[in-house]
């Protein structure tokens, strides 16, 4: 698994230890996602497309993330991680809400965030192209919308009753060096073989991780009372 995935799962999976929620959907969560750092979980996961044989705890269900096939108040977390900036800005409030109405109790969505991160990702994909290095499909896509802040979801949220907090997340400087290497084959089997990509290691290394100017928001947002009917 790349070394950027458990920085960016690290926070998420450490909420998830110290809450022990009952039951856990990951919205955009491609074929390995949360469930390849809880093995001992069964996640729910939801994608428009998955590519590959989902993780064999994950329960993969094919579905557009403004539109979940699930009852109301179904999980008791739900996860979306850095999935947000995928979408046009015009569908992310309605994703929100649709997220929050599947869930119980909580909600956490990591993005990249705002001007800053796209800028980042726009030159690190300059680079990319001047080295002429294999495409990666993911910044491929970034590169087609606007990224989300924290104030655009948080007044996503502006009639639900909900707490929340946001965590700075990957250090601008280290996600950009970590990107390039990860195009390196010989580092990525050196991440492998060391098992470099783990959560537990990721989360020691926060502090170093995680310190600003950031590249990633995370946002965990609790209900704090039954909507109003």
């Amino acid at each position: 698994m790349p070394l950027d995935w458990a920085i960016r799962y690290a926070p998420i999976v450490q909420f998830i230890h110290r809450c022990q929620p009952g039951s856990i959907l990951e919205v955009g969560s491609g074929p390995q996602g949360l469930a390849y750092f809880l093995k001992n979980r069964r996640i729910v996961g939801t994608d428009v497309k998955f590519g590959e044989l989902p993780a064999r705890n994950m329960r993969a269900v094919s579905a557009s993330a403004e539109s979940l096939p699930f009852r109301d108040r179904s999980f008791e977390l739900v996860v979306s991680s850095d999935m947000m900036e995928h979408l046009p800005a015009s569908l992310r409030s309605a994703v929100v809400a649709e997220m929050l109405r599947v869930s119980t109790k909580y909600l956490v969505i990591g993005f990249p965030s705002g001007k800053f991160a796209k800028l980042h990702d726009t030159q690190l994909h300059a680079t990319l192209e001047r080295r002429r290095a294999k495409p990666l499909r993911w910044l491929d896509e970034h590169m087609q919308h606007d990224y989300p802040t924290s104030e655009a979801i948080v007044e996503a949220l502006a009639n639900e009753r909900v707490r929340y907090h946001i965590k700075l997340n990957a250090n601008w400087h280290l996600h950009r060096a970590i990107v390039l290497l990860q195009t390196n084959y010989r580092f990525n089997r050196l991440v492998s073989g060391l098992r470099l990509d783990n959560v537990k290691l990721a989360s020691i290394m926060a502090p170093l991780w995680d310190r600003p100017p950031a590249y990633r928001e995370i946002l965990f947002i609790e209900r704090t009372a039954e909507p109003a009917r």
